[in-house]
């Protein structure tokens, strides 16, 4: 198995010429019962292949030094031939892998490697040289088989390593004897089957892939995919990438009857986007999920709750069967959003939007204020509990309802619709990635790239110094970069999805080399690096709380069960934490106070077998404090990791939770102490009296003298 891998790794490595002429397609050549076929495609004159080369830098791709190279690595295997001339620059542009299950008494996979070859002769003697000097201990076997004969690569044992035969301009390597079999007899797929239906009918690209889906026969699952697959292609603008789910029963079911029922995007509600969103998603219509939702039978619960959630917007279920869009205009200081519907007619959506303001107005403790701009009407949701925070934005304008995250954000919408310059559609990037999209999508998602390339450009100086010129190339390539695209759309038979990212293959040009993959890769990772960093202040913080959570309990042994008092609680523990840094959370902006963590001031002294629920009893939390024992019951606490603190618990564990929190129970107040009275003078008790003397017994008769 890893030699085939070895050997198909090999095959694909180099670029080559296309071969001059192709006897029948590779595709004819699929054997049968396969359960999966890849088709890769390295032509050089391919449209992709060919963008590909455009993009690179000469001086940082060379497939000549790559063929070199590859050729020095012969004597490491003990191989006396010159890989390039014999075997590398034989090899033809088209390679197909088909696998089929394990073979009886196998746990790998049966995998056929059908490559196209000038020479195959030449070919096959190379092939012969590379196995017999990997595979030293195997013995060789020849078989006839067809016109050709397959050569076998067998154990002491007689189990097979692998196996090769040459056909007319291809050669078949494979782990499995009963693949080169089936090919070279005939026993093929036909272009009708639907593997290899599908395959023809994915959009070909550099590599394209189909596989059958296996089904449980324990837990047959109505309405199950048969059949994935996939491709991906280098265009002139950027690269796309295409699944399909094909389903075979007579009707959709499950997930599939639940993509079928949405409605296509119809476009009207992103006409009101302003053009400067950073992300937008688009549905046909809110309602329409959730009556997608309920055809989700194998979920119960999911149906359960969408039906209860359908319930409560039952009043404006009207509204949300309208074409909606939803756009991320910025996350600084704080997420602007705005929720846009189309309506058909002006009417209908202001009797609708009028009946969203009334119900949400009926809400306790909320009100409206309306407020009157150029734009339009905006009615502002805000609390009655005096705060005047507004909660949301509501306005109407035309055919459109939507509601916003604030004012700004609803005044720039309602431009946006009056005006299709101020439209995120006339937005160049969001256009051509539209335009490489699904045509009638059920579901759209966008999101603009310029951001990200910013952060490269600004990243990218620290490649470029002393350079004007490279710096001069690299903001204008980062200038090219669009944005990036995702669809969903359902048919009958088919679940396609599409992704695109805008990123031009001649981008790399600009970059040269290394600075590609540093520029571009420091923009796309800025805010993973962030938020990794993020994650390491987040495990530090809880590690310092279980070094101090355990501190506590070794204060609590040596000191009859009791936790130290609040006031002093941090500098009772330090004689058993190694070092004060565990005081401090890294996340702490502020490093002038000791301590970033307080202690729970109702456990002051208090014996810890005193609490029934010791693991839901907030110990030490996260604190603003700036004393040196902080201490309280919550007034200082604060949630440093994203809207979450770290928290130790009373019996010794550390979570990084939400409040609310757990305090425990108020100690109960001490009373005056109780004096125990003076017991009562009592008299001695008199000595019992002496029992009496026994009388004398008499004399006895003749005893006188």
């Amino acid at each position: 198995m890893k030699r085939l891998m070895l050997l198909l790794a090999l095959c694909l490595s180099t670029q080559v010429p296309a071969v001059a002429q192709q006897p029948q397609g590779l595709l004819d050549l699929v054997p049968t019962n396969s359960i999966g076929v890849v088709h890769i495609n390295i032509d050089p004159e391919s449209p992709h292949m060919a963008l590909l080369k455009e993009g690179a830098d000469s001086q940082a791709f060379s497939a000549e030094a790559f063929l070199d190279a590859l050729s020095q690595l012969a004597p490491l295997m003990g191989l006396s031939i010159d890989l390039r001339t014999e075997l590398l620059s034989n090899l033809g542009p088209r390679i197909v892998v088909a696998f089929r299950q394990p073979e009886q008494g196998s746990s790998s996979p049966s995998i056929l490697g059908i490559v196209q070859t000038k020479d195959p002769k030449q070919a096959a003697d190379a092939l012969r040289k590379i196995l017999l000097s990997v595979a030293r201990n195997d013995s060789e076997e020849t078989v006839p088989c067809g016109k050709s004969l397959v050569h076998l690569y067998k154990t002491r044992g007689g189990k097979l390593h692998l196996a090769y035969a040459s056909m007319p301009e291809l050669i078949l390597v494979s782990n499995s004897q009963f693949m080169i079999a089936d090919v070279l007899e005939g026993r093929t797929l036909s272009k009708e089957s639907p593997l290899i239906k599908s395959l023809l009918s994915m959009p070909e690209g550099m590599v394209t892939f189909c596989v059958n889906v296996p089904a449980d026969p324990n837990k047959p699952e109505a309405g199950a995919p048969s059949i994935l697959g996939g491709s991906m292609s280098i265009l002139q603008d950027g690269f796309q990438m295409d699944a399909a789910l094909l389903f075979e029963g007579e009707k959709p079911q499950g997930i599939h009857a639940a993509l079928n029922a949405l409605s296509d995007v119809q476009g009207d509600a992103l006409k009101a986007i302003p053009s400067g969103a950073l992300a937008v998603a688009a549905v046909g219509s809110l309602g329409g999920i959730l009556d997608a939702a309920r055809e989700l039978k194998n979920l119960p619960k999911i149906g359960a709750q969408v039906s209860s959630v359908a319930e409560m917007f039952g009043p404006i279920a009207n509204l949300l069967r309208n074409d909606a869009a939803f756009a991320l205009r910025g996350l600084l200081p704080k997420p602007s959003w705005v929720l846009v519907m189309a309506g058909k007619d002006e009417t209908t959506i202001q009797q609708q939007a009028s009946q969203l303001a009334d119900l949400i107005g009926s809400m306790p403790g909320t009100k409206f204020e309306e407020v009157r701009s150029e734009a339009g009407t905006i009615r502002i949701l805000l609390p009655t509990d005096g705060k005047e925070q507004p909660k949301a934005v509501m306005a109407v304008s035309g055919r459109y309802a939507l509601i916003a995250a604030d004012r700004r954000s609803a005044e720039e919408s309602l431009l946006a619709a009056s005006s299709p310059t101020a439209s995120i559609e006339s937005a160049q990037a969001f256009s051509s990635v539209r335009s490489r999209l699904l045509e009638k999508p059920k579901f759209l998602a966008y999101v603009n790239l310029k951001p990200i390339a910013g952060a490269g450009s600004i990243l990218s100086s620290a490649f470029t110094l002393g350079n004007p010129a490279a710096a001069l190339r690299i903001r204008q390539a980062l200038s090219s970069i669009q944005g990036a695209g995702f669809s969903v759309g359902a048919d009958e038979k088919t679940v396609k999805m599409r992704m695109f990212i805008g990123i031009p293959p001649g981008t790399l040009k600009s970059f040269g080399g290394m600075g590609t993959v540093a520029v571009l890769g420091a923009g796309v990772a800025l805010p993973v690096l962030t938020k990794a960093r993020e994650r390491a202040h987040e495990t530090t913080c809880m590690s310092n709380m279980k070094q101090l959570a355990a501190a506590m309990m070794m204060y609590a042994q040596d000191w009859d069960g009791k936790l130290p008092p609040a006031n002093r609680w941090r500098d009772a523990i330090k004689a058993y934490v190694k070092n004060e840094g565990v005081f401090r959370c890294p996340s702490d902006p502020d490093k002038t106070h000791p301590c970033s963590y307080a202690m729970n001031r109702r456990l002051s002294g208090q014996p810890i077998s005193r609490f029934k629920n010791p693991e839901s009893i907030v110990l030490l939390f996260e604190s603003t404090d700036t004393a040196e024992n902080p201490n309280d019951l919550g007034e200082s606490l604060v949630l440093r990791h994203n809207g979450k603190g770290c928290f130790a618990f009373l019996d010794g564990h550390v979570e990084l939770k939400e409040p609310p929190i757990d305090w425990g129970p108020e100690p109960k107040p001490a009373g005056p102490p109780k004096i125990k009275p003076p017991a009562a003078i009592q008299k001695p008790k008199p000595k019992p009296a002496a029992p009496p003397k026994p009388a004398r017994p008499p004399a006895r008769p003749g005893n006188k003298k």
